[in-house]
């Protein structure tokens, strides 16, 4: 998906402030976002539920998987209300 907003929620600015180094080890650099919406720009073998242009709201897994970034690949989506 092209991403269009995404967040960073507590966890992962703790995990970047090093707050929670003991719950959460972590090597730099990191990749922080687990929640995305956006825009279907292309899809996989057996997608069939999306198509291309379609607006998206998902996970990736596991946190920390980067969709705080131009693109993301989420394993859990939905389309995005009309309203």
């Amino acid at each position: 998906m092209a991403v269009r907003a995404s967040s960073l929620p507590p966890g992962e600015m703790m995990i970047r402030s090093w707050r929670r180094r003991q719950q959460a080890p972590t090597t730099f650099p990191h990749r922080t976002g687990h929640d995305a919406a956006g825009v279907v720009d292309e899809m996989g073998t057996g997608v069939d539920d999306v198509q291309v242009g379609d607006e998206v709201f998902g996970l990736a897994e596991p946190a920390g998987s980067g969709t705080n970034s131009d693109f993301a690949l989420p394993t859990t989506w939905a389309r995005k209300p009309s309203a």
